[in-house]
């Protein structure tokens, strides 16, 4: 059963993944995604939910740049906002501009 089943719906528009495309990030990163999050990947996929046309969105990371967000390498690199979160504690995979 798809637990995600609730996203499919005109307002939200995802890409969903294969799960080949995730095994080369999680290389990257020396460990796999957590299970839930794969899982969001295959069924659902990545990109922007609820877009509008404003200039505030939130979206769901792509694997690459969740793991580059997590290496803090290329757009990540000197985010100063990534000091305050302990990634130890979760893995941050989604993002909201306001």
């Amino acid at each position: 059963m798809n637990v995600f089943h609730f996203l499919h719906n005109e307002k939200h528009k995802f890409l969903p993944l294969k799960e080949k495309e995730i095994e080369a990030p999680e290389q990257r990163l020396g460990t796999k995604f957590p299970a839930e999050l794969r899982q969001f990947y295959v069924e659902i996929g990545y990109s922007f939910a609820n877009r509008n046309e404003t200039t505030t969105f939130q979206r769901i990371i792509d694997p690459d740049s969740a793991v580059d967000l997590h290496l803090r390498e290329d757009f990540y690199e000197h985010d100063p906002d990534l000091d305050m979160y302990d990634e130890r504690k979760g893995f941050i995979f989604f993002e909201v501009v306001e």
